[in-house]
């Protein structure tokens, strides 16, 4: 399969490329949008990161490079599980885990090994809209530091109300590409 390639924008792989799969089921995030999260989220040396559907580990990759203890890549496509273990090769980091399975089942695995996580990216693809339930599960498996936020990644707006357990705390807009920041509720 064809692959393109992407650049980590900062830290310790500052422009080092990595690779995608050329194909519709792998949308990566953009660099504008990357550096938008990150820039948001500020410091996050120490913390532990998850970047859901991760597709080309650029969200997570890019978290290591900015210094994040330990990252967690979810994707259950073979395609893409096979880039990321590939860019996790060629860029020599040793603090990153590829989840090679259905998310809900690699959210099970994470509350079974008893990770708490700080930082979540969650993109999954715009058609599944499984927003809710992954949003669900996190709360309901007990993976979410006191303190952490959930980055959300879709094409429209997404609604509080559909999140009883977590409020909204920030938007941001790109064209069509929505974050929507989310924190537990206390």
């Amino acid at each position: 399969m064809p692959k393109e390639t992407l650049r980590i924008i900062s830290g310790k792989y500052r422009h080092r490329r990595i690779e995608f799969p050329s194909s519709s089921e792998i949308r990566p995030t953009k660099d504008k949008v990357r550096e938008a999260v990150f820039s948001s989220l500020g410091n996050i040396n120490g913390k532990v990161f998850l970047d859901m559907y991760a597709g080309s580990g650029a969200m997570g990759l890019e978290a290591a490079s900015r210094g994040a203890a330990k990252v967690y890549l979810i994707d259950n496509n073979s395609n893409a599980a096979k880039c990321i273990r590939d860019n996790i090769s060629s860029l020599e980091i040793e603090n990153v885990t590829l989840l090679e399975m259905e998310c809900i089942d690699a959210l099970k695995k994470l509350s079974e090994d008893n990770i708490v996580l700080d930082y979540i990216y969650l993109d999954p693809p715009y058609e599944e809209e499984r927003y809710s339930q992954d949003l669900s599960k996190l709360y309901e498996y007990h993976l979410l530091n006191k303190d952490a936020i959930i980055v959300s990644e879709s094409n429209k707006a997404l609604s509080e109300d559909d999140f009883p357990s977590f409020e909204i705390f920030k938007r941001k807009n790109f064209g069509f590409i929505n974050l929507t920041y989310f924190k537990v509720k206390v």
